[in-house]
């Protein structure tokens, strides 16, 4: 626990059923959060009496409870509190900037000889505390140090922010929380004091936390720079890259060959093409679609430059995925010879295509061995003593 100046820890009340003002007397009970602050208001001005009996009363009846909630729901803070035991009094209590002003209540009771103290809230979550008796009334440590120990669940400590800290997650900072929790007590004056200073110093410690990610997050980005300009330095070493640039391409790293590619491939730009492909470049699949379905021979071998002839096209049904066609079956399938003899020159493979047509989706090997054949091509080879095409 930390002390703060000017605040007086030491205090301690001699009772907490004595009234030292008229004010403590009248809002002893009183539980909603609004009649109270209607009553300060009140007695400040000297109109009290315009502040009819059932809203200076402990309790409200359920028709004012609901005619407080249909002006606003935060009229109701507090209202929902238990009653007050016998002999039972409020020491402190927690008010909260929710929708509904949620109240949380301290408070202590005499019984045989002991003053007992337990936490109520509005929704009737049990709370523990420590310690639960005393023989007389805290000081103002002991109550500071009570309530930061009072535990529930659901809660972090110390329960002065506990609050605050649940509902963090849903804010950018913890300024936006500053006033989200109030604590005060008409027994203990100072209560407020100390705990507006604990609130002032969770939102400074927020951000210097900020500050230090900020600087964290910083200092990673500018490593993951360094990192990548060297990586960039290594890259444009490469023979490879070197060439292309002495070909006007000019590749500005490995995220910008894409480019490159395109523009080599629109020339059909075969060695820049082979150049590219040796640096990592991939072309999607469905590049392939284009060349074979125009029968374009120029194309195939420049895209056969920078794509795997052996690829699988994968079709999708409602429950599985297959295999279905490679770039050989197309050019096969479409009865494109030529187009089936640059992929294999390319490094196409024959027991893709068996592969890639399973008999009860496609072709069996015996029409892609008729297929290979009718191109001009050897046919598929078939295991002598399985009878099976060999792969």
């Amino acid at each position: 626990m930390k002390n703060y100046d000017d605040i007086n820890y030491e205090f301690r009340p001699v009772s907490y059923w004595n009234n030292r003002t008229v004010q403590q007397a009248i809002l002893r009970e009183v539980k909603g959060t609004h009649r109270r602050e209607l009553i300060t208001k009140a007695l400040a001005e000297g109109e009290l009496g315009r502040v009819s009996d059932e809203l200076q009363s402990a309790e409200v009846s359920d028709d004012v409870r609901a005619q407080l909630g249909r002006i606003h729901p935060n009229f109701m803070g507090g209202e929902y509190l238990p009653s007050y035991e016998r002999d039972e009094t409020e020491i402190a209590r927690f008010e909260l900037q929710s929708t509904t002003a949620d109240v949380i209540s301290i408070r202590a009771r005499f019984w045989q000889g002991l003053i007992h103290y337990r936490v109520v809230d509005e929704y009737k979550e049990h709370f523990s505390v420590k310690p639960a008796t005393s023989r007389r009334p805290f000081t103002l440590q002991q109550l500071v140090k009570f309530i930061d120990a009072v535990s529930h669940p659901n809660l972090t400590h110390p329960f002065s922010l506990a609050y605050n800290e649940y509902n963090a997650e849903y804010y950018d900072s913890r300024e936006s929380l500053r006033y989200f929790t109030s604590i005060s007590s008409d027994i203990y004056p100072q209560l407020c004091n100390h705990f507006e200073r604990v609130f002032e110093d969770w939102v400074l410690e927020g951000k210097e936390e900020e500050n230090r990610l900020a600087e964290e997050e910083a200092e990673e980005a500018a490593k993951k720079l360094r990192l990548q300009e060297k990586s960039y330095q290594r890259w444009k070493r490469k023979p490879a890259v070197q060439k292309l640039n002495s070909m006007g391409y000019e590749p500005n790293g490995p995220e910008d060959l894409s480019r490159c590619v395109v523009d080599a491939y629109s020339r059909l730009d075969l060695k820049a093409l082979r150049l590219m492909g040796t640096l990592g470049f991939q072309a999607p699949n469905d590049w392939w679609y284009k060349p074979i379905q125009n029968q374009d021979a120029a194309s195939l071998k420049a895209l056969s430059c920078i794509a795997d002839p052996n690829t699988y096209f994968r079709k999708h049904t409602w429950t599985t995925v297959y295999t279905a066609d490679t770039p050989l079956t197309l050019a096969l399938k479409a009865g494109w010879k030529e187009g089936a003899r640059i992929l294999i020159q390319c490094g196409a493979s024959t027991s893709c295509v068996i592969q890639s047509c399973a008999p009860h989706r496609g072709p069996t090997y015996h029409d892609i061995d008729a297929m290979l054949k009718s191109a001009g091509l050897d046919g598929v080879e078939v295991d002598a003593k399985t009878k099976e095409p060999r792969a």
